[in-house]
């Protein structure tokens, strides 16, 4: 389908390119006008007559026709017939002489622009393709400056090469998308050129697993396709949204656009082979929706009705053909009919050797599935062999055949498809260890894993959009997983040290990607002056792009989404991401670096860490929460220690029963209650602490790098001792935080990589939900927090700088307008987190006497504004929840003030009790001020509460739900002054006291 996809292109800009219309008419050639007439009806004769009139041309020495005349015959499809293509391209070498001789430029970049088509399609010269679209589209550059249809083509031309071909999607997109702006600017008028451009953008960014952008593109495409009335274009058109949404996972959907393409199909004109084979293509992903929904024996149905058309056509397209062969053996497969399925695999691989196209991706995909094949069967041998013949097609130059080699990162270059086989290679490596008991089948296992993690990221990298880059990237975090209990299993077995680094080294990489390149990107954030219009634009855009997104999510979330908005909103999506490529390449020109250079920090070794530690005196408890296993990496400056903690089902039991007690509206004098607690608290204290006991010393502090569901637990309430099962007393329970200070951070690298920034009298921003209910905020049925004033007015009383605000002062628009400008921003307002949603975190202000915003801060909003804060306290309601992700963990309010550049978070995992934030939060500040560490400061404001808490009230629903993160250093400066005239005053006691001592002893 490549091929014909993309000499459809050429053809389509060639036919708008060429501008030899007045020539043709004013040469007397009647064989020439006869040639391009029977040119959509007989090929055959059009070229006949074009050749005869080209060498009449040459014999009259009428140079400019006789190009003319060349570059026609260059539109003629002789697809399949490469000995023809020669020809042509033997006469576009002789007119490329005549043209250079006569310095026409512009026919020297025409005839460039043709035999980069012939070169591709007759030679498979790819390299050769490319330099003569971009020599075209250099002259034409210099003719006519950059924005010209001509160039445009070359563009889209160079941008079919890497799709198709070359298989660089984002290199395709960046050139799809620049010869879509250059039509825009110069408004061309035809319809068809912006239809096909839009159809390749919608194909490109599937092939990037960019779905949403995938599928904006492919609705504009039908929509504009209906527009200028082309059924055959249409029906290609249903076809590929039905695939997009079959990718997303909306199968029932992609049912619908399947069918529409079918009915469509027998109402075409176009050739009864053509319409035959699009025919079978509809049928058979319709089959692949179904078997992707289980509904096996519906799916083979479907591809049977598929592979009859194409039998009956004797396989006149045999490369869909041969994927059709591929897809019904993996139904065979799913449904357990082991022998079919194998016969499938083997026509498959037949097919494609009939092709000649052994080396392409299409074949290594057949090995693949052989080998699964044997895997499922048990045939451990059979199915890695298979595994590496598919690693052999897939890399250039990759040859070998032995299990315990594989391709370089240069040898499988933009292949990043290649991770998946490595991956399924390294999972029959395992199966063979542990039927064998040889460790090398564990070492070649790692080794495939680890160069599969590096093309996985290459591939997660590409794509532009934010929460394709998460979906991505939790899809794949079985990757990393597999990674750890191979690391496991081989420390189990010899236990080193280099292992041990490696357990660490993707315990990091699977942490938070994201947030950790967002720490990067404030920080290069800081150098840009904040006036700079184009990083103001940029913000902006970025921020709308998120607004979009967020909208677009909450309406696919509803019972009765309207499909006319989804559409209108994925287009809005599309436009933001396309004026945020655009304005990158300024912002790179003025601030080198800024999206070139990689943001995310260098993973630090176990060594690095212990002499980070051996100043800090710490214990770092790393979790990383797979599908199957929970394990636990710990650090302190002398030793470290990685174990497997439980399995993910044990430990999730425990975890979702302690959280429960924070939900439920319960009462803490119930018996059942206190003892549920108590339970789950020691349990999850007993598995997720203890197993690291002997490195941790009384009153140490710990530093907890949460993941998965462990991430909502505070660690400071689990319990070192089994409490008494009656009376009801939380007050006397062993908490962790009676013998050990607790922090968090979202990565051991941010804590390494940590930039210290010293501000001598730190300015607070306070916001608090205050002022009676006439002023609470429309959009939310909000009451008012009670204890926020008297919050505030604690505040007030703590320090001497700062900006107080209350009442109708507390607007979203004030918020946005200050925030910046304070070193802490704390804010007493309501909060809400959503586990569900990507982009429903949000904060309530105001809205009375705001104008300006619509009183809803969501998380997003944040993005772009360059905070300054070194600490923001959101003593909000479940500012710490949000969607969670494999690899990037929480998307929340908390995180997105990380994004934004703030380095420490004070963060709710429930819902906050108004009076005791009061008490806890003048208690902490109290402690800050001193110079304490924020860590201290809370647990020190934790513990004072417990101590003066009675029996119920010290139930940690209460005073449990603020836990910090970020490197936890203190905020202020200790007092040193004062320390000062401490010593100086007992140096002067001392003094007297000397001198009275020397009287006295002289009286006598």
């Amino acid at each position: 389908m490549k091929g014909t996809v993309f000499k459809y292109t050429v053809i389509l800009l060639f036919g708008m390119a060429t501008g030899f219309t007045a020539l043709a008419n004013s040469v007397d050639s009647t064989l020439y006008k006869e040639g391009r007439a029977w040119a959509e009806r007989d090929e055959e004769k059009s070229f006949r007559l074009l050749e005869k009139a080209m060498h009449q041309a040459q014999d009259r020495q009428e140079t400019e026709f006789h190009i003319l005349c060349v570059i026609t015959l260059s539109k003629l499809d002789f697809e399949g017939n490469p000995e023809r293509q020669r020809h042509i391209l033997t006469w576009i070498d002789q007119a490329l002489k005549e043209a250079t001789a006569l310095r026409q430029q512009r026919n020297i970049a025409l005839l460039h622009m043709s035999a980069a088509l012939l070169q591709n399609e007759a030679n498979h010269f790819y390299d050769s393709t490319l330099y003569h679209y971009e020599f075209a589209q250099k002259i034409l550059t210099t003719l006519y400056g950059e924005w010209n249809d001509l160039v445009a083509a070359c563009y889209h031309g160079r941008a079919d090469m890497y799709k198709y071909y070359l298989f660089d999607y984002e290199k395709a997109e960046a050139l799809y998308e620049k010869s879509l702006q250059i039509r825009e600017h110069i408004h061309w008028k035809k319809e068809a050129t912006f239809a096909q451009l839009y159809y390749n953008l919608a194909t490109t960014n599937r092939s990037q697993q960019d779905y949403e952008k995938a599928i904006a593109y492919g609705i504009k495409t039908i929509e504009m396709v209906k527009r200028i009335n082309n059924p055959v274009f249409l029906e290609r058109c249903y076809d590929i949204v039905a695939n997009i949404y079959r990718d997303m996972g909306e199968t029932k959907q992609a049912r619908v656009y399947y069918q529409q393409a079918i009915s469509l199909n027998p109402k075409n004109r176009n050739s009864p082979q053509q319409q035959t084979w699009q025919l079978a293509w509809h049928y058979q992903g319709l089959a692949k929706s179904f078997d992707e929904d289980s509904l096996f024996d519906a799916a083979i149905v479907n591809f049977s009705k598929a592979l009859d058309i194409y039998r009956k056509t004797h396989n006149d397209n045999i490369l869909l053909y041969s994927e059709c062969l591929f897809n019904t053996a993996l139904a065979y497969q799913h449904r357990g009919d082991n022998a079919r399925a194998l016969d499938m695999y083997r026509q498959r691989i037949l097919s494609v050797k009939h092709m000649n196209m052994g080396k392409e991706r299409i074949m290594a995909e057949s090995y693949v599935g052989l080998g699964d094949y044997f895997r499922a069967t048990h045939n451990t041998d059979s199915s890695i062999f298979y595994y590496q013949k598919a690693l052999t097609v897939s890399a250039t130059g990759f040859t070998s055949m032995r299990y315990d080699v594989n391709p370089t990162l240069e040898q499988v270059g933009l292949h990043y498809f290649v991770y998946w086989i490595l991956s399924k290679k390294a999972e029959t490596l395992t199966a063979l260890y542990e039927t064998k008991k040889d460790a090398r089948y564990l070492r070649q296992a790692l080794a495939c894993l680890m160069l599969s993690e590096k093309l996985m990221t290459q591939g997660r990298n590409a794509l532009d959009i934010e929460e394709s880059k998460w979906k991505f990237l939790d899809s794949n975090f079985h990757l990393y997983e597999q990674i750890v209990s191979t690391l496991h299993t081989m420390m189990t077995l010899q236990p080193n040290d280099s292992l041990l680094d490696l357990a660490f080294h993707y315990f990091e990489r699977s942490k938070s990607y994201t947030l950790n390149s967002a720490l990067g990107k404030a920080e290069r954030d800081r150098k840009i002056n904040v006036n700079d219009a184009t990083f103001q634009k940029y913000n902006a855009l970025t921020r709308d792009l998120f607004t979009a997104q967020d909208k677009l999510s909450r309406e696919k979330d509803k019972d009765h989404p309207d499909e006319k908005s989804i559409d209108a909103m994925r287009q809005e999506v599309v436009r933001l991401d396309r004026n945020i490529q655009a304005i990158k390449p300024q912002l790179e020109e003025k601030y080198p670096g800024y999206f070139t250079v990689t943001s995310e920090p260098p993973v630090p070794s176990i060594q690095q860490m212990k002499n980070f530690l051996e100043k800090e005196n710490d214990v770092i408890i790393e979790y990383f929460w797979g599908n199957r296993w929970v394990y636990g990496l710990a650090l302190e400056k002398d030793h470290a220690s990685f174990k497997r903690l439980g399995r993910v089902d044990s430990l999730q039991t425990n975890v979702q029963n302690l959280l429960q007690h924070f939900a439920d509206e319960h009462s803490s004098i119930s018996q059942e209650v206190f003892t549920n607690f108590s339970v789950n608290a020691y349990a999850l204290h007993q598995r997720l602490v203890a197993p690291f006991g002997k490195m941790i010393q009384p009153n140490q502090r710990l530093q907890i790098i949460p993941d998965g569901l462990i991430s909502q637990i505070p660690f400071e309430v689990l319990l070192t001792e089994p409490s008494q099962p009656s009376p009801v007393n939380y007050r006397a329970a062993h908490y962790l935080i009676r013998s050990h200070r607790v922090g968090y951070a979202y990565s051991s690298s941010t804590l390494l990589n940590k930039t210290k920034r010293h501000t001598p009298n730190p300015a607070i921003l306070a916001m608090g939900f205050t002022g009676g209910k006439r002023l609470r905020a429309a959009a939310e049925p909000l009451t008012e927090i009670e204890g926020a004033e008297k919050e505030l007015e604690a505040l007030e009383r703590r320090f001497n700088t700062g900006k107080f605000l209350s009442g109708p002062e507390v607007t979203e628009a004030n918020f946005k307008t200050l925030a910046p400008a304070y070193d802490i921003i704390h804010l007493a307002i309501h909060g809400k987190g959503d586990a569900e949603q990507n982009y429903s975190s949000s904060l309530f202000f105001r809205t009375k006497s705001d104008s300006l915003e619509d009183g809803e801060l969501h998380a997003y909003e944040l993005y772009g504004l360059k905070l300054k804060a070194n600490l923001a306290v959101l003593s909000s309601c479940e500012s710490g929840l949000g969607r969670a992700y494999k690899g990037e963990g929480m998307i929340s309010m908390a995180s997105a003030f990380v994004f934004s550049g703030c380095q420490n978070i004070l963060m709710s995992l429930w819902k906050v009790n108004d009076q005791a934030a009061v008490s806890l939060m003048d208690n902490f500040y109290g402690g800050l001020l001193t110079g304490e560490r924020i860590d201290e400061a809370l647990a020190q404001a934790k513990l004072d509460y417990v101590d003066h808490a009675d029996e119920i009230t010290a139930d940690p629903k209460i005073w449990a739900p603020l836990v910090a993160y970020g490197n936890l250093e203190p905020v202020f400066q200790k007092d040193r002054s004062r320390t000062l005239f401490a010593v100086l005053g007992a140096f002067m006691v001392l003094l007297v006291g000397y001198a009275a001592f020397r009287k006295f002893r002289s009286r006598y």
